[in-house]
């Protein structure tokens, strides 16, 4: 209530105040109320005097007013529908307010909204008559990054008819928005392609088919995600005119031998159809020498001269049709040539008769003992080679053999290396000499043989030529073994501790490993399951001996406390425990936690501790067996850290006073303060782990997708200095002895124990 009264004087005189209101309103917390008092003007003529104003506070509602349909959360985007509800009357007047910013709403019903994450606070006030009553409440609004990775996973572009990505021909349908309330937008490689629309232009058909990425952004208040999508848009039918105008261009006449179009002398090859799906008609301008389908009759070589023929294709497809002419000159009929061969004293060959024009055919290569052939050549000089295949006899020809010093000798490695000299001239009825190099990885070298596979005997430098012919010398190789040893990693298993192995063969059967809670997992060539994998049919490619390793996958049980097992003790009988067990996926069960309000069942975020101060008794162990120390050392400190610091008070309630970052929560205790019954039997004896200790959990569980663990940074109890203690990421396996925003950053905090 604001009372307002005007004096003339001096309030509290004796004088009664010449002018008085009573007004009824709401000033809300943290939230801004302003208003207008109106005194007539008459008021003013009596003279000087005063105004007083009296706010009486901490009112309760003069009516019961509040707004029901409000949650603890929403979304981004989401709307929520409030509705006032109290006994205020039917003239009642509404005023809303977000984070005390008036709506400028006079309804009883309010649809919140907001498209940015953070905590809103929404303010009813109710005004019924001269009194006004009101309500408060807050709200946060989530990022809306589950709605939007939802929708963006199951975003897909339509298309028409039997289209798809790799073939489009259609226009395309690109979604506007999700089932999860998200905005999708589009982006294109190639507008003239395809646009933001889903409009296709198809590329002509010469041009081809053309490829353009579509790049899709879904979004929702602050989250947005793209997706890109390639699609192939088909180039368009070819037209009549194109495929016709396509065939003339290809269009040749075919001529065999030495032929072409002014030296014909065979039929001729005059295409059909085209490659683009052209009829092609021929006319000849004689076709008694030159038909239509291209067969061929010469002129007699009795004195006629040569024809020139002309011959019009017609290329048609639909009803467009193109022509294309060629000239031909068909010679008379050609004599025959004689080709002689010349022996040089090698084997006779017989003559050759050969028409004008054509080729050669290869004879049986001549002999002659002590001597190697080297071919047929046209000159008496043997310096022009003739070639059996591209030569053509244009005339008598006479070919001269020619003689090499002895016989070619060529070399084949039979995989080795290439051999040098791949191949020697030696004559026969003497000694080989130098004989090549060559090298086969895992093999020893046998010798040069006759026989690929070694028979009758080495051939070396002395060995005497008596092959009258050329000839191959084959290498043989003999396959080295190596020694492989087996480390076991701590596991037992029965036989040899080595085993002999054959370069190029399998390894064959392999020792059987065990260890006490662990799975066997295979033989590898690395430590820890790094290198290669060895199994009964790999392939030994080795060249040197190798130790084959263990790998061991932790046999990961239920413990007594219902979470996961990660960690068998060898020392037992000595330290007293034997297994490390990590709290069940969803152990943390408070409404708050270091990021706000707690929800769901993922590991909570927590800060390690006070920022700038070192424990003392140290937390400075990271070894397996002494996270539990660690931890009670971190809460003793944290316990005590006021008799220390008695200016500050209580680290817990006030944590700012000792950093500005800190929020009061330690993961050591947050983990020793956690208890779980589990059929029937209280478990109360949790710590956080140590840095090794958390590693094992990383190892065994996590890297097996066991545990329910966050890819996401973990706190050790493992303290490294006044700032920092040891984190391990989850995602990779990286451990870490500083983090940004040191020891007020949170973390997520998993507890064990040990049993």
């Amino acid at each position: 209530v604001v009372q307002v009264e005007m004096y003339e004087g001096i309030p509290g005189s004796e004088d009664e105040p010449v002018w008085q209101g009573v007004y009824t309103l709401r000033i809300v917390n943290d939230e801004i109320t302003s208003g207008i008092v109106v005194i007539s003007e008459e008021e003013f003529s009596l003279g000087i005097g005063s105004v007083t104003l009296t706010i009486e506070e901490e009112m309760d509602n003069p009516f019961d007013v509040s707004f029901t349909g409000l949650p603890e959360s929403v979304k981004e985007e989401e709307d929520v529908t409030v509705m006032a509800v109290g006994t205020y009357g039917d003239e009642a007047t509404f005023r809303w307010f977000v984070n005390g910013r008036s709506r400028g709403i006079n309804a009883n019903e309010y649809i919140f909204s907001s498209n940015s994450a953070g905590l809103y606070n929404i303010s009813l006030l109710v005004s019924d008559g001269e009194v006004v009553g009101g309500h408060r409440q807050p709200v946060e609004v989530l990022q809306a990054t589950t709605e939007v990775a939802a929708d963006l996973a199951s975003l897909e572009i339509g298309y028409a008819g039997e289209d798809t990505s790799a073939n489009v021909t259609e226009n395309v349908i690109l979604p506007v928005t999700g089932l999860n309330g998200t905005h999708i937008t589009w982006n294109s490689s190639d507008e003239s392609l395809v646009n933001c629309s889903g409009l296709v232009t198809r590329p002509a058909h010469s041009a081809g088919d053309a490829a353009v990425q579509l790049t899709a952004t879904v979004t929702r208040g602050t989250v947005a995600e793209t997706k890109s999508f390639t699609l192939t848009v088909a180039k368009l039918p070819q037209t009549d005119a194109e495929a016709v105008a396509a065939d003339k261009e290809l269009l040749e006449v075919g001529f065999a031998g030495l032929d072409n179009a002014d030296n014909v002398t065979q039929n001729v090859n005059l295409p059909s159809s085209g490659t683009n799906g052209t009829t092609i008609t021929w006319s000849s301008g004689a076709v008694e020498t030159i038909s239509t389908s291209g067969v061929v009759n010469r002129p007699d070589y009795t004195g006629e001269s040569d024809v020139t023929v002309v011959l019009t294709a017609t290329i048609s497809r639909g009803g467009i049709s193109e022509t294309k002419t060629f000239s031909l000159t068909v010679k008379i009929i050609l004599q025959e040539q004689t080709v002689t061969f010349v022996s040089n004293g090698g084997s006779l060959v017989d003559p050759q008769t050969v028409y004008w024009g054509y080729t050669v055919g290869e004879p049986t290569a001549p002999t002659r003992v002590g001597f190697s052939f080297e071919g047929w050549f046209t000159d008496s000089e043997l310096t022009d080679q003739w070639d059996f295949i591209h030569d053509y006899v244009d005339g008598d020809i006479t070919l001269n053999a020619k003689w090499g010093d002895g016989y070619r000798i060529s070399f084949n490695s039979q995989g080795g290396l290439n051999p040098s000299p791949t191949y020697i001239t030696v004559g026969y009825g003497l000694a080989y000499g130098e004989l090549a190099n060559t090298a086969k990885v895992g093999h020893t070298f046998q010798g040069w043989h006759v026989d690929p596979e070694g028979e009758g005997g080495e051939v070396t430098p002395d060995t005497i030529v008596a092959i009258n012919a050329d000839h191959i010398l084959y290498a043989v190789w003999q396959p080295n073994t190596q020694t492989i040893t087996f480390d076991a990693q701590g596991g037992l298993y029965d036989g040899s501790d080595t085993m002999i192995v054959t370069y190029g063969q399998m390894y064959g059967e392999l020792p059987i490993a065990t260890r006490e809670s662990y799975n066997f997992s295979g033989w590898w060539t690395g430590l820890d399951g790094t290198g290669s994998l060895v199994t009964e049919s790999t392939v030994f490619t080795g060249t040197i001996d190798r130790t084959l390793y263990a790998k061991w996958t932790f046999d990961v049980i239920v413990g007594p406390a219902g979470g996961l097992v990660f960690y068998d003790n060898p020392n037992y009988e000595i330290d007293g425990w034997r297994y490390l067990e990590a709290a069940p996926y969803g152990w943390y069960d408070k409404e708050t936690h270091s990021a706000g309000t707690y929800i769901g069942d993922d590991d909570p975020y927590i800060q390690w501790g006070a920022q700038g101060y070192t424990v003392d008794p140290p937390a400075t162990a990271t070894g397996i067996g002494t996270g539990a120390k660690n931890t009670a050392n971190i809460i003793s400190y944290h316990d005590t850290l006021w008799t220390l610091y008695p200016e500050k008070g209580d680290y817990y309630a006030n944590p700012k006073d000792y950093y500005e970052g800190n929020d009061g929560t330690v993961a050591a205790k947050i983990c020793d303060e956690f208890s779980i019954e589990n059929e029937g039997v209280i478990y109360d004896d949790w710590f956080l782990p140590s840095k090794d200790e958390l590693n094992f959990m990383y190892q065994n569980l996590q890297m097996q997708s066991k545990g329910g663990f966050s890819w996401n940074y973990y706190w050790s109890s493992s303290e490294s200095n006044d700032e920092f203690a040891w984190i391990h990421e989850f995602q990779n396996g990286g451990q870490y002895d500083y983090a940004f925003g040191g020891r007020a950053n949170a973390y997520k905090v998993r507890p064990v124990r040990v049993f």
